[in-house]
């Protein structure tokens, strides 16, 4: 008889099946979205100079950004604002965002729409925090783009 060779995707799967059994499920989709995230942050220096920005703007953990379920106003703030500067500012579509953010279309524009809807004189706390982290974000990216420009 013949050994057969498994194919590629029958052993990804095998191991897949093996390291849900030793760690979990819950432990395996973690691992595996850190892993997915890591890849698209090396790929993209601007994504995590956002979310690491942000998170020290908002004291929200970047981990909490990516992947929280809480709806805390600061974490609401955190994820709105950097969706709507990924967006602008490197110019990603939404099916781009969601390989970041792990959230559907519908969610993230969501998130969007909360950047665009404050004013221009933000009138409750939350359009207020959103407006200050959103000013010293636009800062610190035009800090980046001289500090770049004077590199080359």
């Amino acid at each position: 008889m013949l050994k057969r060779e498994s194919s590629i995707s029958n052993q990804i799967l095998d191991e897949l099946f093996e390291t849900v059994e030793v760690i979990g499920i819950e432990r395996t989709i973690k691992t595996l979205q850190e892993a997915k995230m890591s890849s698209l942050l090396k790929q993209d220096v601007n994504i995590e100079f956002i979310l690491n920005a942000v998170s020290e703007l908002t004291a929200v953990p970047k981990q909490k950004i990516l992947y929280g379920n809480d709806r805390s106003d600061d974490k609401k703030i955190a994820v709105a604002v950097c969706v709507f500067l990924i967006k602008n500012e490197f110019e990603y579509s939404y099916s781009e965002l969601k390989k970041i953010f792990n959230k559907d279309q519908s969610a993230l524009c969501r998130y969007y729409e909360i950047i665009q809807s404050v004013s221009k004189k933000p009138k409750t706390e939350f359009e207020k925090k959103i407006d200050s982290v959103l000013k010293q974000m636009q800062l610190l990216l035009t800090e980046k783009k001289i500090n770049n420009a004077q590199q080359i």
